[in-house]
């Protein structure tokens, strides 16, 4: 064997290694990419589910609770008669409230959470209007950014009822 036959050979399983070795790595990006997605995957729904305990949680205080349950009714029927403690904590549970939607928003808009879940989430927010938190939200407003108060404008404006109904749903 000459010299040149060795030097052809070597070149050969040189190129056979390199190919092999740049196999070897796509498949080790292909897996790692797989890996990202999964942990992706993993972490929206870690953050879809902790939005979901956060209502889950204020939900549940008024399950537990016939004063939060009457203090909720009073809110939503705007109540004269709160006390000065029913007051403040009338402005807790609505800051509270506004603060998952908040929380949930940012989320969706950076799509960490499921559509789905956020989209539910936002025919919740419906079942407390009323004036009392309508009141709130335009006094409180001004501490949010711009696009939360589009958005939680919009979600009050597509619920409040039709001003040419009465309470049937019929025209007057």
């Amino acid at each position: 064997m000459t010299l040149e036959s060795i030097y052809y050979i070597g070149q050969t399983v040189a190129v056979v290694a390199i190919l092999a070795s740049l196999v070897f790595v796509g498949m080790q990006v292909r897996q790692s990419n797989r890996a990202a997605d999964q942990a992706n995957d993993l972490a929206r729904t870690e953050l879809t589910l902790s939005v979901l305990n956060d209502v889950t949680d204020f939900s549940d205080r008024f399950i537990a609770s016939t004063e939060l349950a009457s203090l909720r009714l009073k809110i939503m029927n705007d109540d004269k008669t709160l006390s000065d403690e029913e007051q403040v904590q009338a402005y807790y549970l609505i800051y509270k409230l506004i603060s998952i939607y908040e929380k949930a928003y940012r989320l969706h808009c950076r799509n960490l959470i499921e559509t789905e879940t956020y989209v539910g989430l936002t025919r919740i927010l419906p079942t407390w209007d009323g004036p009392k938190f309508r009141r709130w939200w335009e006094r409180n407003k001004v501490i949010y950014g711009p696009t939360f108060i589009a958005e939680i404008d919009r979600l009050l404006a597509e619920h409040s009822p039709d001003p040419l109904s009465n309470s049937q749903g019929n025209p007057s």
